[in-house]
């Protein structure tokens, strides 16, 4: 690895609060690529646009997730970016429940080596439902029910 991810923020009573950045350090460059709010409160809750590193490969910020948090939870549309292209996403339940609803296409979880797979398929209420179709690095697709 040539590069680190440098988190930047506040703490409270060893909480995080206010605005936080991450950034990418690649030998003398540093660049911005993510970053939100938590509430003043000292409850760590996530508050208003955030851009988010990959949870399962924090080590690489080449995919992030960009949306909107309510009082912690995830709402409205939700984008995974790859290097700042979108390349999936889709909508959370408005009500602040963290349901996926509707359609979306998600990057494989426990991928090593990304993104070489995505799933596309429907939520409702927070389920998979109906067909998932699967793609693959160069767009062959299997098809999942």
């Amino acid at each position: 690895m040539d590069f680190q991810i440098i988190l930047d923020g506040q703490y409270k009573n060893g909480k995080k609060v206010g605005k936080w950045n991450f950034f990418r350090k690649n030998y003398n460059d540093i660049e911005k690529i993510g970053g939100g709010q938590y509430d003043e409160g000292g409850d760590e809750i996530k508050i208003n646009q955030w851009v988010e590193l990959n949870e399962e490969l924090k080590d690489d910020s080449r995919v992030t997730y960009k949306g909107e948090y309510h009082n912690g939870k995830k709402i409205g549309n939700w984008d995974v970016l790859y290097y700042g292209k979108k390349i999936g996403g889709g909508v959370y339940d408005k009500r602040g429940n963290g349901c996926k609803i509707g359609n979306w296409i998600e990057l494989i979880e426990g991928s090593n080596d990304i993104p070489k797979v995505t799933f596309s398929g429907e939520y409702q209420n927070g389920i998979k439902v109906g067909r998932w179709d699967i793609f693959n690095f160069n767009n062959r697709m299997q098809i999942i029910v």
